[in-house]
């Protein structure tokens, strides 16, 4: 606050918060409830775009071949890169101290912190877009594709300050609606062009079209968000030419170390190193993975706005408490998803796509090696999120970066994509055990329940042994039916037996959401607890 009237010290993203004086009215409001339902929204939101993204990428690969496909997917990792390059940092800056503003009962700021970020973002936006418009007037092949790409990626860019003020304040319904419904829209519209001859550049066109219609309407219910929370306008220069600059360059290199990591850089090396077709075959397999880690990593994300409104109120034992239990039913979730996919996937992929895709199914394998891992280290980088620190992140960033693009080099040129998928599994091995360690010593004792994952982790591998054996004995389609009901089978008589939640988390989820789906929630929380 201005004119020394505030108490508080000014915000600093490694200050402790036992000594602040905390407003308790946003605090009280981040419960467990307000988490997980903010979960299952940002979860629905996820979930049907990733699904659309692999409906439309089959039909991608069917009208387009292996060798269009190929390219199609290079362009679209090229738009990524830059969208996540040069928004991802600041966007999650911005969310990050929106929600510490809320917990302090700051909000006044809000307003001069948008303006501030929206002023950088619209000038990368034009940088990022430009990019690629400029690559294809060079002669980049196709080259209207490469044009309506940069179009796409400049829309998306400057979408992202709209969504972090969104995510920060906790509006994680009506973020998640639009985003729903915008999808859905773009779904049909991106099938009919390809059906109609529209290639690679209708896809595109299609995305770019999309992109737009998102920006106007996330846009107007941020600016709605904000005036209805922060009616007053109290500019804090000091929190954007301090720690929110620092920390918003910090995940910005964060984001240039998860270009290398977590997105696919492998996709340069297969262009330079291996055909298109390889290039196709390592995409589908990424996304079926990615499609795969939504779940702990949607449930995580929400969590970090919340451990950030906690921060700010000082509220730490409840942050600690929040991490742990977050890790127990992440990781209880993960264990089963993780046996399933290993089971059925690779001939779900062969089925979808067809014969000359059936080599995906390999390449996944790989990258699903990990997935038991992801939940731990989403919550952990919430948590640190949360409390901004950045430093050590990009400290490990650095060095599992290195390690990714030597490990391309040496394996790409002739193990191809199965070569491009052992190189980032192993690099993001080389990431989340440090994370995870340091998170863990920063925030004190965490309580995992090791025999509660065990029980978990037989009843997982005896479900996937079930579904493995029954693709393995009929294949195709008939497998693939026989199989999940093999596994749901197994699995649900173990996990009952066995128990699989603690009584404790257990109780959590039936006080937190046992009422939802007509206590359905409820119920099978108590059936699966011991």
């Amino acid at each position: 606050m201005s004119g020394g009237s505030d108490p508080r010290p000014p915000i600093e993203p490694t200050a402790d918060p036992a000594r602040e004086v905390a407003p308790q009215d946003a605090a009280a409001a981040t419960t467990g409830a307000s988490v997980l339902g903010g979960g299952i929204w940002q979860l629905a939101s996820r979930l049907w775009p990733q699904a659309a993204t692999l409906i439309l990428s089959v039909a991608a690969a069917r009208f387009l071949g292996p060798d269009d496909f190929g390219r199609q997917s290079f362009i679209a990792f090229v738009s990524i890169c830059a969208i996540t390059f040069l928004s991802g940092g600041l966007s999650v800056a911005v969310m990050r101290y929106i929600a510490e503003l809320l917990g302090r009962d700051q909000m006044a700021a809000v307003p001069g912190l948008v303006r501030w970020g929206l002023s950088i973002q619209l000038g990368a936006a034009v940088v990022g877009g430009g990019a690629l418009v400029v690559t294809g007037m060079l002669g980049a092949i196709p080259q209207l594709a490469w044009i309506l790409a940069g179009v796409a990626t400049a829309i998306s860019i400057a979408q992202t300050i709209p969504n972090a003020v969104l995510i920060g304040t906790q509006r994680f319904r009506q973020e998640s609606i639009i985003g729903l419904v915008t999808d859905s829209i773009g779904l049909p519209l991106t099938i009919g062009v390809l059906a109609a001859g529209g290639g690679i550049a209708g896809i595109f066109g299609a995305q770019a079209a999309v992109a737009a219609m998102n920006l106007v309407w996330t846009s107007f219910a941020a600016r709605s968000t904000v005036r209805e929370r922060a009616p007053s306008d109290e500019p804090r220069p000091d929190l954007w030419r301090g720690p929110l600059t620092r920390f918003a360059i910090y995940n910005t290199l964060i984001g240039l170390l998860t270009l290398v990591v977590w997105r696919r850089s492998e996709f340069f090396f297969l262009d330079a190193y291996s055909t298109d077709a390889e290039i196709g075959l390592y995409s589908i397999a990424f996304a079926t993975a990615a499609a795969l880690a939504l779940v702990p990593e949607t449930l995580a994300s929400v969590m970090a706005p919340a451990f950030a409104t906690l921060f700010g109120a000082g509220r730490r034992d409840r942050m600690v408490s929040g991490f742990g239990r977050g890790m127990r039913i992440l990781l209880a979730l993960s264990l089963p998803l993780t046996t399933a996919a290993v089971a059925l996937v690779p001939t779900l992929i062969e089925v979808m796509y067809g014969s000359d895709f059936a080599a995906s199914g390999d390449v996944f394998l790989v990258m699903v090696a990990l997935f038991p891992l992801l939940p731990i280290y989403q919550v952990c980088f919430a948590v640190l999120t949360g409390m901004g620190r950045a430093a050590i992140p990009l400290i490990l960033g650095v060095g599992a970066a290195v390690l990714n693009i030597g490990l391309d080099f040496l394996l790409i040129p002739d193990l191809e994509a199965i070569g491009a998928a052992l190189a980032t599994t192993l690099s993001q091995i080389a990431v989340i055990v440090p994370v995870v360690v340091y998170t863990i010593h920063l925030t004190g004792r965490v309580r995992l329940d090791p025999g509660t994952l065990a029980r978990g982790a037989i009843a997982s591998v005896a479900a996937g042994g079930a579904g493995f054996a029954s693709v393995e004995a009929l294949g195709g389609l008939a497998g693939l039916v026989v199989g999940s009901a093999a596994w749901l089978v197994v699995f649900g008589g173990l996990a009952v037996t066995l128990g699989v939640l603690s009584r404790d988390d257990a109780r959590w989820i039936d006080e937190t959401a046992g009422r939802r789906a007509r206590g359905l929630i409820g119920r099978l929380a108590r059936a699966l607890s011991r």
